[in-house]
């Protein structure tokens, strides 16, 4: 466990990290992007963890460092926080399935004050693709594809050289997007880096040059997360001398045209998830009026036949809309997020 070593600042850390990692020996190293749309501070994000019955411990350890304690009644996660552009990066170690699950279970109950960056899945592709260009070579090896309905099934075939074509016909093959993806990056023949993205704000490092993963990999990803991030404020519904001004977010479908079973699928997953007020108008085919349970956001979503469209409302969050546009795409995957 990370925490059991006696830690004094960041650098001290990163030492450590690249010591472990070079060893290869060590578990899985996972680095969770939490970000927050209205608190600068994590020392406030703990106070509201403490009134909402969860676990959460932050204290220092050295003076770029804290070490941090989240949970969720029996289960918690021990780590350490980096603060990184004004958002936060956890450090954690440990079976990949229980770390997932404690720290999302955390979050969505710290929602609508705290959350997990979001990279779409085209995003991440195109990512990984300006991250290769270091390596002499990178392969793909597996990952998670996302099919409609939210159905996600495991890719693990013999490895291909990554490309960003490439992943992206292997994705269109299964009728999905990469929710999570692992690649392994070479110099000279000499495999550096066994990795692994997901959309959800989530990175883990299985073996190899921490201080590789950390500047080739961490912080482009924040970056980009940061940049999703931004595209998604200054959308709610606004009024300048007496005209309505709408900032809508659409999803376009190049491949296909958007079914009625699709149609069910997304009207079905929206009444379980908000409130909602359901219409079949003809043209838009749908139209659903609905309110975000955890903060009151409310928002329209209209449905043609190779669009969505989400128009953000007067009282609406970037933290919500990010909710809605990652419930769409994984719903309907093979919409791709036009976010300008």
């Amino acid at each position: 466990m990370l925490t059991t070593e006696d830690i004094s600042g960041k650098a001290h850390f990163f030492d450590y990290l690249s010591t472990m990692y070079l060893r290869g020996d060590a578990a899985p190293l996972h680095c969770f992007v939490l970000v927050s749309s209205t608190i600068a501070e994590f020392e406030e994000i703990i106070e509201h963890a403490k009134k909402r019955g969860l676990k959460a411990i932050l204290a220092p350890s050295g003076r770029d460092l804290h070490r941090l304690r989240i949970g969720v009644r029996t289960s918690y996660s021990d780590g350490y926080l980096v603060e990184v552009d004004g958002n936060w990066v956890f450090f954690t170690d440990g079976e990949t399935s229980r770390v997932t699950s404690t720290v999302g279970s955390f979050v969505r109950r710290m929602m609508p004050l705290l959350r997990l960056a979001y990279v779409p899945s085209a995003s991440l592709i195109d990512a990984i693709g300006r991250i290769s260009r270091d390596y002499t070579k990178v392969l793909l090896t597996e990952g998670t594809i996302c099919s409609t309905g939210e159905t996600y099934r495991n890719w693990k075939k013999e490895p291909v050289t990554f490309s960003i074509k490439e992943a992206h016909r292997q994705a269109a093959r299964e009728g999905g997007k990469w929710s999570s993806i692992s690649v392994k990056c070479y110099q000279d023949d000499k495999e550096v880096l066994n990795c692994r993205f997901y959309e959800r704000g989530h990175l883990t490092l299985y073996s190899g040059d921490y201080s590789h993963f950390y500047s080739n990999m961490v912080l482009p990803y924040v970056l980009d997360a940061v940049s999703t991030s931004d595209k998604m404020r200054g959308r709610e519904r606004s009024e300048v001398e007496g005209e309505v001004l709408l900032h809508p977010l659409s999803f376009e479908f190049a491949r296909r045209k958007i079914s009625s079973h699709d149609m069910e699928l997304l009207r079905e997953k929206i009444l379980n998830k908000y409130s909602a007020a359901v219409m079949h108008p003809g043209n838009p085919m749908l139209q659903i009026q609905l309110n975000d349970r955890d903060d009151g956001s409310g928002f329209d979503l209209y449905v043609f036949n190779t669009k969505i469209q989400i128009v953000p409302l007067q009282k609406s969050t970037p933290a919500a809309l990010s909710e809605l546009v990652e419930l769409v795409s994984d719903v309907l995957p093979t919409g791709s997020p036009e976010m300008v």
